[in-house]
């Protein structure tokens, strides 16, 4: 009985030492990583394309990603009374379109750029945060 205890024991206490070791990574050993997120042509297209209709329309709409501030109502009236753009806030995620969204806000960026020389959103949002200062 004593003998069949320790054999148990011992086999329990090998079972632990091979998860334990296997468990540990040598600092050598590169952390294993997630796999890249695959950009979705198909939605990259359709941003795109959607931002072309609606530059084309007059309709330049900004959307903003982020922590929420105090500044954003403020931004968004100056940029729809100086710039005729039209600024949306998101909060803190991304949505679920997010190689579209992106295509998207690229296009309309090089149009401000080409436009007026600058991103007149992002020159807006830095003035308003020297001010609060």
């Amino acid at each position: 009985m004593i003998r069949a205890i320790v054999v148990l024991l011992s086999i329990v206490l090998i079972g632990i030492r091979f998860a334990t070791a296997a468990d540990k990574q040598h600092p050598s050993e590169p952390a294993s990583q997630p796999a890249p997120r695959q950009v979705d042509q198909k939605e990259v297209e359709a941003g795109r394309a959607t931002a072309r209709a609606d530059i084309g329309n007059k309709l330049i709409r900004y959307d903003i990603v982020g922590e929420p501030s105090m500044i954003d109502p403020e931004l968004k009236r100056l940029a729809a009374s100086k710039y005729n753009i039209a600024v949306t806030f998101h909060g803190c995620r991304a949505g679920p379109r997010i190689d579209y969204d992106r295509a998207y806000l690229e296009v309309v960026m090089a149009h401000l750029k080409a436009l007026y020389g600058f991103d007149p959103v992002a020159s807006l949002e830095k003035e308003l945060r020297e001010k609060q200062k």
